[in-house]
């Protein structure tokens, strides 16, 4: 059977190793182990540029290592229009 999508920003990896709200940590560990690997997961070449400016060397790994399997979408003219339409509409700042 075919598994469902699910699309992840940089806040979710985040979060995995964010010690500083316990509970989310925790949480989102939670998620990785149990519902992640029921679906095909996709991040933005954004998003892992987003991870890879993080100082921490150690952390940075941590974080190739965590979404070394996900498929990693590019961005293109069509993604940039849509964003455009979203900053210009205030969807999103």
């Amino acid at each position: 059977m075919k598994k469902e999508s699910l699309y992840l920003d940089t806040s979710v990896p985040s979060a995995y190793y964010d010690e500083r709200v316990k509970e989310k940590q925790d949480s989102t560990i939670k998620f990785w182990k149990d519902v992640l690997p029921n679906y095909k997961v996709y991040v933005s070449e954004i998003t892992i540029k987003e991870l890879d400016n993080t100082k921490d060397e150690m952390l940075k790994q941590k974080f190739r290592d965590l979404t070394k399997n996900f498929t990693i979408l590019k961005v293109n003219k069509q993604i940039r229009a849509v964003a455009e339409v979203y900053i210009d509409m205030e969807i999103f700042p």
